[in-house]
């Protein structure tokens, strides 16, 4: 017989010799049986577990079957560009007036005179260019040298773009000749710079006001203080009609 408070095992008697527990017929059955162990919560184990490994088994191959994905650059967040702020005119002047006035008197001369200076290069200079290009165009034609007619021949002087010739034409156009050919350059709106194999000269443009003819002074050839030229046509063939 067991006891079924202490487990112990005895011959048959009504109380427990170990634990005096009394012994009856209800107390004698239960201890004869053994518990059941609990097979459910292993069930329950055994299917969590078998769920768990299926699950990480169909995400691998989940994992396997899709391709790989394009892995794209992060694009950069763009900033808003500025606002560009207008050239305030009047907030800028009225600024520079202040500075003047903060001058000493020494500092206002000098500055006076710089700005001075400055308005007269620029002036000068629009004066300057456009002066040279006026005269380089006026004086690309045809001239003649103007001198005692005797209808027989004339002295012309062509310019081209970078040089100019003077010529020896007649009626006879067998003694038609160049008599020299200038390198030219227009140095100052009244002043060419004429130049030749051992020949340089720098000579005053003084035009007409309807700018149909020049004169040059000092002479561009022989000893003369001076020579006038006059505007002609290309085609000669009127002179010595």
């Amino acid at each position: 017989m067991k006891c079924p408070k202490c487990g112990e095992v005895f011959d048959d008697k009504t109380i427990c010799p170990n634990c005096n527990e009394p012994l009856t017929d209800e107390n004698i059955e239960t201890a004869g049986k053994e518990p059941a162990e609990e097979v459910k919560p292993q069930a329950e184990n055994a299917s969590e577990t078998k769920s768990e490994g299926e699950s990480a088994e169909s995400a691998a191959a989940e994992t396997e079957a899709k391709p790989e994905q394009e892995i794209k650059p992060a694009k950069k967040a763009v900033k808003p560009a500025a606002d560009k702020k207008h050239f305030n005119v009047k907030k800028t002047a009225s600024g520079l007036i202040t500075v003047f006035k903060n001058l000493s008197p020494l500092k206002k001369a000098i500055a006076c005179a710089c700005a001075a200076l400055a308005v007269f290069l620029i002036v000068f200079g629009i004066w300057y260019a456009a002066g040279v290009s006026s005269t380089k165009k006026t004086l690309m034609q045809d001239w003649v040298l103007v001198e005692q007619n005797n209808n027989v021949y004339i002295r012309t002087l062509v310019f081209e773009k970078d040089k100019a010739e003077f010529c020896f034409e007649s009626r006879f156009a067998w003694l038609n000749n160049t008599i020299a050919v200038y390198e030219y350059k227009v140095v100052f709106p009244s002043r060419v710079k004429f130049k030749t194999d051992g020949f340089s000269k720098t000579v005053k443009i003084d035009f007409s006001e309807d700018k149909q003819s020049f004169t040059i002074t000092p002479a561009l050839s022989g000893d003369d203080e001076s020579q006038t030229f006059k505007a002609i046509e290309k085609d000669r063939r009127y002179i010595w009609k």
